[in-house]
């Protein structure tokens, strides 16, 4: 089940979201060009983060990662990520 493909396309949406919103936000809340370079920088930043902070033997990834950290659980590398693009949102 965990690798559903609806499950798979649910968690492609809230990652894309998440970035989205880090875009929006970035983009609203820095003057002049530098909410050009926020709306592009904040979500390849946090991108960069979720892809090197991957857990380490996902079935979903590839496991080419550099930085996956055997110890982490299933949800922790999502929580910055989530969490401040939850809050964002609102």
């Amino acid at each position: 089940m965990r690798n559903h493909p609806l499950n798979l396309a649910l968690r492609f949406l809230l990652e894309m979201g998440a970035l989205v919103v880090f875009a929006v936000w970035g983009w609203n809340n820095f003057p002049g060009l530098w909410s050009i370079l926020a709306a592009i920088g904040l979500p390849v930043f946090f991108a960069t983060l979720w892809g090197v902070f991957a857990v380490k033997g996902d079935p979903s990834r590839s496991g080419k990662n550099g930085g996956a950290h055997p110890r982490m659980g299933p949800f922790a590398p999502g929580v910055p990520l989530f969490w401040p693009g939850r809050t964002g949102a609102f």
